[in-house]
């Protein structure tokens, strides 16, 4: 029986080797496709916010819609940094998450003290969210409100301006791969098994000692500083600042729906969620083109519905039940 064990670990590791492999010698294999390397950067970036957002909401139980704060506020500190004083985005955007970090902590201490929880911090957030996109949108950069065209540079590497999509293909992919072993490693610590006491029941969670109010906060500065370290990515991805990109809500909601499709509280589910939710909206573009920009929302909406329906914990719980029903039967 052991043995069947170490094989079956042994495969499974064998298998994410391979596909981890094949992501790496991606582009080669789609002939350098600019078009597909978009579309798989874009899934990485997607996976990696989502992976994100599920420790606070996922683990921690805590509905933050403050999520574009962070990843927007950090993308103006890092962008700012290399157009005024020319500091490289490889320094400024930790400068940025750290920045985002510790604005988090200021800002939902004093509502986890206060009791703010589940509907009300839901909304304090997402009032955060909008209040600082409106200032920012009102701040004059450059020709025009808010946002700053980013310069090429000549030396590429050092300053994050590609000319090609590839770089940033693969800046993406080890940036999700890192954040997915960390959040893994995390969950299985001392400090996430205390995010998952408060998540199932908080005032049990005091009664043994655990803090809520500084482990919720320290929840919120892990997720607003992983947050801030994609922002400056994917501005210098765009080759310009603007708030309706980098504070955008519907940014917001693609994180939110794509987690809760895939899985709230799992690891794999924010991955599932990300693939689908690119999927459907490139298809969406492909098909109906820019004239119906947001339509993939809709259609994706209607299939959260029937995930709340069909398997309420999301499509990796729902993978997971069937895989066991398949060994069963195997067995049988």
């Amino acid at each position: 029986m052991r043995k069947d064990i170490l094989e079956r670990v042994k495969s499974r590791d064998f298998l994410k080797l391979a596909l981890i492999g094949i992501l790496i010698v991606l582009p080669v294999l789609v002939n350098h496709d600019q078009y597909l390397v978009h579309v798989f950067f874009r899934i990485f970036l997607y996976a990696y916010l989502c992976i994100v957002w599920n420790v606070i909401a996922g683990f921690t139980g805590q509905f933050s819609f403050a999520n574009t704060v962070f990843f927007g506020l950090s993308s103006y500190v890092s962008v700012l940094l290399l157009l005024w004083l020319g500091l490289p985005p490889w320094i400024g955007m930790f400068v940025g998450a750290a920045t985002v970090a510790v604005t988090a902590g200021a800002v939902f201490y004093p509502c986890f003290k206060l009791g703010l929880t589940g509907l009300m911090f839901g909304l304090f957030s997402a009032a955060f969210n909008e209040t600082v996109m409106a200032m920012m949108k009102t701040w004059r950069l450059g020709q025009e409100w808010g946002s700053l065209w980013i310069p090429q540079y000549k030396n590429q590497l050092l300053y994050m301006r590609f000319t090609s999509n590839e770089p940033f293909y693969y800046i993406m992919l080890g940036a999700t791969l890192i954040v997915f072993y960390a959040v893994h490693r995390l969950v299985k610590s001392r400090l996430g098994y205390f995010f998952i006491a408060i998540r199932e029941n908080e005032e049990a969670a005091q009664s043994i000692g655990i803090n809520t109010t500084k482990y919720k906060t320290v929840s919120a500065m892990i997720t607003a500083f992983l947050f801030g370290s994609a922002g400056p990515i994917y501005t210098l991805y765009l080759g310009m600042l603007h708030p309706n990109f980098v504070f955008s809500p519907t940014i917001n909601l693609e994180i939110i729906m794509a987690t809760t499709a895939g899985g709230l509280g799992s690891l794999f589910g924010p991955i599932y969620g990300s693939v689908l939710l690119v999927a459907l909206s490139e298809l969406s573009r492909v098909v109906f083109g820019a004239k119906y920009m947001g339509l993939h929302l809709i259609g994706f909406g209607f299939l959260v519905l029937a995930v709340i329906l069909f398997y309420p914990k999301g499509f990796a719980f729902g993978i997971a039940r069937l895989r066991l029903l398949l060994k069963g039967a195997h067995k049988s």
